[in-house]
């Protein structure tokens, strides 16, 4: 019976597929408003850093304008918007940004490192009206600490985790991105946020873009891949667990689709996502390569360039082609995750697929 529902979601996933690049309707708006961050993480897939990108990024006033035309275009109550960086509280405006966009209609959420967080800034969000705020915990103390390059980094992310969740403002949830070395912790992270109450805990795996493309260390082989979505299955699928426990990470999972998480496989950057990066740049998720750049905000209308640019995220047969060409899976899988790609590239730089079922590219 359960191979013959994953049949049927499978089919329904291919027809709502076809709907959703037809319709391209926007549901996700992520707006990275800066590049600039305290940490300097091994992991991170943007590579941000230093004060240096300060003065390339979107002023007040421009983020404002995106905003506007978004909102006079579409239903800005249809569109959740997720507020990225860099970390974003290094915004000095940043409440005031948010409080203006709540105000348009959009829901906002938004990601932190934690570093900066204390009663104050807990209520300026508030005062914004944030829904939600994912915290980055990416292991226990000594290996937190070392992803982040920073001593006391776990310290101020568990704080904030707990601020928030007593606050009684926020949807407040961890956010995990797993790697060799915080793979045996996973228990003892779910002791202590079930602790801390919380209410779910999504999880990633370090995938090779970005810095960590320097740390290949850091990457699931197909074993701990494994390991990782049998211990995401089993608390995912036992509904009785007070935290929900899920992988949010997109791409092929093979038997692991929609035991893990509650959507199919589904890559839909560019297709129902648009990403504005925080030098203005348009594109289809923050975590695609610059080269598939659609515009810029600065030169182009954001609308018009989300309503006839965007072919090449919309019609993906371009993917069919190398290893990929001759997969039976591909009609689910559609490349995989839209960020594992580059235009000279004949494969996607990370197979879940194969990873999961131990086989090669050339095998599937």
């Amino acid at each position: 019976m359960l191979k013959v529902f994953k049949k049927l979601a499978h089919d329904a996933f291919l027809e709502n597929w076809k709907q959703n690049v037809e319709t391209h309707r926007m549901h996700w708006l992520e707006v990275e408003v800066t590049h600039r961050c305290q940490l300097h993480c091994l992991h991170c897939g943007s590579s941000c850093g230093t004060e240096q990108y300060a003065p390339k990024e979107l002023d007040f006033e421009e983020w404002l304008d995106v905003f506007r035309k978004v909102a006079k275009a579409y239903d800005p109550a249809q569109i959740k918007v997720a507020v990225t960086g860099g970390e974003p509280l290094v915004r000095p405006d940043i409440y005031r940004l948010i409080a203006n966009i709540t105000e348009m209609g959009y829901k906002v959420s938004l990601m932190t490192n934690g570093m900066t967080m204390d009663d104050r800034i807990v209520k300026y969000l508030a005062a914004a009206h944030v829904n939600g705020i994912g915290v980055s915990i990416d292991g226990l103390e000594e290996n937190h600490d070392w992803l982040r390059n920073k001593k006391g980094a776990f310290a101020k992310a568990t704080d904030t985790l707990k601020r928030l969740r007593d606050s009684g403002f926020f949807y407040v949830e961890p956010i995990t991105t797993v790697n060799k070395r915080n793979l045996r912790e996973l228990e003892r992270m779910e002791e202590m946020f079930i602790a801390m109450d919380m209410p779910s805990w999504r999880m990633f795996k370090t995938f090779p873009i970005g810095r960590a493309n320097g740390y290949p260390e850091l990457f699931l082989d197909g074993v701990e891949f494994k390991y990782l979505m049998d211990f995401i299955r089993k608390r995912y699928t036992d509904k009785r667990r007070k935290m929900k426990v899920s992988f949010c990470e997109i791409g092929y999972l093979g038997e692991y689709e929609l035991d893990v998480r509650s959507f199919f496989a589904q890559c839909f950057a560019g297709i129902n996502t648009l990403a504005v990066l925080a030098e203005g740049s348009i594109t289809g998720c923050a975590a695609v390569s610059p080269e598939f750049i659609q515009g810029n905000v600065r030169t182009d209308d954001v609308v018009d360039v989300w309503e006839h640019r965007f072919h090449v995220f919309r019609d993906r047969s371009w993917m069919k082609q190398g290893k990929c060409g001759s997969c039976n899976v591909y009609p689910y899988c559609r490349g995989d995750g839209f960020h594992l790609w580059k235009k000279d590239g004949a494969d996607p730089a990370e197979c879940n697929y194969s990873l999961l079922t131990g086989k090669s590219l050339t095998q599937i």
